[in-house]
């Protein structure tokens, strides 16, 4: 009489299927868990600073009509048109030495109370990645006011240094 070897497990494909669906019901219950928990502990991004750093952005590689979208009528007006905006900043970019690629970097963003609207300043970095201009740099404040319904710019005031 023979027996059959304990050590021989007999694994079917509808057990082998379940441990994959268990599996992946773990991992994305892990995934959703760690998730959750970066949400509510990880600092949001203010919207203004990220309407800040996408005017530079736009600006500084000539995307011309998505950097007026997002100026302010005062802004706006200084400039005269659209037109005109486009004028100046092309005759103004030439004497920024403007690296193709470069970082924009927002830091200490902090609400201002002497507008009518809600306001705030930031201050804005662009360093460039290129590697013979490690050393370019612009650096300044930025003013973003909250008028009809959106963030807009309404001040570049980034100088070479």
């Amino acid at each position: 009489m023979t027996f059959p070897s304990p050590l021989v497990v007999d694994v079917t494909r509808r057990d082998h299927a379940r441990s994959v669906v268990r599996g992946a019901t773990v991992t994305t219950a892990v995934v959703a868990a760690g998730s959750a928990v970066a949400m509510w502990t990880l600092p949001a991004v203010p919207l203004h600073a990220l309407v800040g750093k996408a005017y530079i952005e736009a600006r500084y590689t000539g995307q011309w009509s998505a950097a007026w979208d997002l100026m302010c009528a005062p802004g706006r007006s200084s400039v005269g048109s659209f037109p005109g905006f486009v004028d100046q900043a092309t005759y103004w970019d030439p004497y920024l030495h403007l690296p193709t690629d470069f970082d924009v970097a927002v830091s200490d963003v902090h609400a201002v109370s002497e507008w009518n609207d809600p306001a705030a300043t930031m201050t804005v970095t662009v360093t460039s990645d290129e590697p013979e201009r490690a050393d370019w740099k612009l650096a300044g404040e930025l003013l973003v006011l909250f008028r009809d319904g959106r963030w807009r710019v309404c001040s570049d005031g980034l100088d070479p240094t």
